[in-house]
């Protein structure tokens, strides 16, 4: 309706309307952490966390050299202290 009834348009222009109405509030850290917990999920469902905690399995022979690996996934990846969350301790639950 927005978008002169092109389906195309209209779909192009959802992330501008999500961004105006979200642009002054702390809504868009929760729609930032909503997308995030999803695409965690997305790498847990496919088994990509799985395959990652095992090859990490391999390293991580004690429980202070897993702790060590938890560390360092978390400084790796640390762009936002809930993302880092989500991520690392999805790959890291099976070490």
């Amino acid at each position: 309706l927005c978008s002169g009834f092109d389906p195309v348009r209209g779909f192009a222009r959802t992330g501008d309307f999500l961004y105006d109405s979200l642009e002054d509030s702390d809504s868009g850290l929760l729609l930032f952490t909503w997308f995030m917990s999803g695409m965690v999920g997305v790498m847990t469902r496919s088994g990509g966390a799985a395959g990652l905690g095992h090859a990490f399995a391999s390293v991580a022979s004690s429980p202070r050299r897993a702790q060590l690996l938890a560390l360092a996934a978390g400084c790796m990846v640390f762009w936002d202290d809930y993302s880092s969350i989500l991520i690392v301790g999805s790959t890291m639950r099976p070490v």
